[in-house]
């Protein structure tokens, strides 16, 4: 059976594959320690292309453009996803935490929150290692989209587009989640790289270790075989290699050759 044959090189590799398991989960453990501390804060913002001014003389001309207005919004929130991981966004949210107890670069803050849209809106999701530092990041982000939504749009202005906060968190949620998931995909890496290198040891391996072995390579049956000389009971061994016993119960056993 197949099985039997994979069980029998992993327990014959078994010292690497825990080797590679325990290196794995050290890692996992480095990485989660390190990084345990994780407060996540979440707002949400709507934007879009504003509404024209009322025209009573040609109402005709307004609905068409309410139309195009409502389609256009839709285009300019999968814009807004975009925008907010762009340089020009980002210096500008920078600028607003140079004031603050945090002030980051704008690597450093483009590592500290995701964007999504979720329906017609846009949700900014904070992490930091700190709750304070989550709230603040969070407001200098919010400000900045509301203040200058019209800004990051080609061919426009604040008086064209527009960016409304929806909510806003007045707390952050500790979240170990994130740190936990990371830290196990690491530890599964590792005892998946251990049983592959394991395979690959046996594959590379042109050893007969066992009758199966022996029966597999020659296509022969096998009728017996001769034990080796640590397995024969005391008073059996000679220095002359005469291993074999006919009084014997105990089974044949082939050394191992190349």
């Amino acid at each position: 059976m197949e099985l039997r044959k994979y069980g029998r090189i992993l327990f014959r590799y078994w010292w690497i594959v825990l080797l590679f398991t325990v290196a794995g989960g050290a890692l996992a453990y480095i990485q989660y320690k390190s990084t345990a501390s994780n407060y996540q804060a979440a707002f949400e913002v709507n934007a879009g292309r504003n509404d024209p001014p009322p025209d009573q003389t040609n109402k005709g001309f307004q609905d068409y453009f309410n139309y195009y207005q409502f389609i256009s919004s839709e285009y300019v929130l999968d814009d807004y996803v975009m925008i907010v991981k762009g340089s020009v966004f980002l210096n500008d949210a920078v600028e607003k935490l140079k004031s603050t107890k945090y002030p980051l670069s704008p690597e450093e803050l483009k590592g500290n929150f995701d964007v999504e849209r979720k329906h017609r809106e846009i949700t900014f999701t904070v992490h930091t290692d700190t709750e304070d530092k989550a709230l603040v990041i969070s407001k200098a982000l919010a400000d900045t989209i509301v203040q200058n939504a019209g800004k990051y749009i080609a061919h426009g202005d604040n008086t064209q587009f527009s960016a409304n906060l929806i909510d806003f968190p007045t707390s952050a949620v500790f979240n170990s989640g994130r740190n936990l998931l990371v830290s196990s995909i690491r530890l599964i890496v590792g005892l998946i790289l251990g049983v592959g290198l394991a395979f690959l040891l046996a594959y590379l391996d042109n050893r007969l270790r066992t009758p199966e072995d022996f029966k597999e390579a020659l296509g022969l049956p096998i009728i017996g075989v001769i034990p080796a000389k640590s397995l024969l009971p005391f008073g059996q061994n000679n220095s002359n290699g005469g291993n074999y016993n006919p009084s014997s119960s105990e089974p044949e056993q082939i050394s191992a050759r190349r």
